[in-house]
């Protein structure tokens, strides 16, 4: 079966979603009044490092359990724990501990602009995020059809020159999906961007503005890789906007969900997907709040 060719993105359809899903006042004020006195400097440092954390596990960049997870949380990002409990060598163990700290230090320097408006969404933004986000990271892998897999130089915070579309990993690799054909990313990365701005999207609970934004992205896939991490980022600085924690799938929990939404999003439908995002920002709030 033939993918179809790739649609170009367009604006919120008011049959893809409940525009009213929201946190509601009750966890609105509970965020309010328990932020600050319980989600300490400690606990966001360590909320972030989870986030930076999850951001890989869910690419599958990083390939150990929870509980290797929580220790370093606990105990501090240190090549050795990867070392001592993963196995991995002590180079892969610096560019893994490097790319954490990179995700951590790309999501608190773009907060600082993105919230205070000094940098609205644009293009070169994007680009920026890409480059900055993915900085330790040298190579990305693809599905050569006919021939098998291939490893590729990874160019940061360039829009892609050749198509990025999925294809089946076993022979004879059939096509999945297609994705924007590199000719036109631009254009398309301009129209998210001025779609983003228009007041119908602005009107929406950052809930919905943040799955809107997360899935065309996604339809777009305009960076050779990395395009989920920057799609969970640009959703989760939708959240810190809002004065919200950044949005943080987990790998051993939300991943098979987290897919499943995107194809209904692909289908139409962004309600689950809205509402993944709902579960999770309420969860963390929950969580949050709880840190003494």
């Amino acid at each position: 079966m033939t993918a179809v060719p790739y649609e170009p993105i367009r604006p919120l359809q008011e049959k893809e979603v409940d525009p009213n899903i929201s946190l509601g006042q009750r966890y609105e004020r509970m965020w309010r009044n328990n932020k600050e006195s319980c989600f300490s400097e400690e606990a966001k440092r360590k909320f972030y490092e989870r986030w930076g954390i999850e951001l890989g596990l869910v690419e599958d960049i990083f390939r150990w359990d929870r509980g290797v997870t929580m220790t370093l949380l606990e105990q501090g990002l240190s090549p050795g724990i990867l070392i001592a409990r993963t196995g991995t060598t002590e180079a892969e163990a610096e560019v893994d501990i490097a790319t954490i700290s990179s995700h951590v230090k790309t999501l608190q320097e773009f907060e600082m602009a993105f919230v205070s408006s000094k940098a609205g969404l644009t293009a070169h933004f994007i680009r920026q995020l890409h480059e900055l986000l993915l900085a330790n990271q040298k190579t990305y892998t693809v599905v050569v059809p006919g021939q098998g897999f291939e490893d590729r130089p990874l160019p940061k915070g360039s829009f892609k020159n050749t198509p990025n579309n999925p294809f089946e990993r076993d022979s004879p690799h059939v096509k999945i999906k297609s994705y924007c054909p590199p000719e036109d990313v631009e254009a398309e990365v301009i129209k998210l961007c001025d779609l983003f701005k228009d007041l119908h999207i602005q009107e929406m609970s950052p809930v919905v503005r943040a799955a809107w934004l997360h899935h065309r992205f996604t339809q777009i896939h305009p960076f050779p890789d990395g395009n989920g991490r920057i799609a969970r980022t640009l959703a989760s600085l939708v959240f810190l906007k809002a004065g919200w924690p950044p949005l943080i799938i987990r790998r051993d929990e939300d991943r098979s969900v987290y897919l499943d939404a995107l194809e209904a999003a692909d289908g139409g439908n962004l309600e689950p997907l809205s509402r993944l995002f709902f579960d999770r920002l309420r969860g963390e709030m929950l969580e949050g709040t709880s840190i003494n």
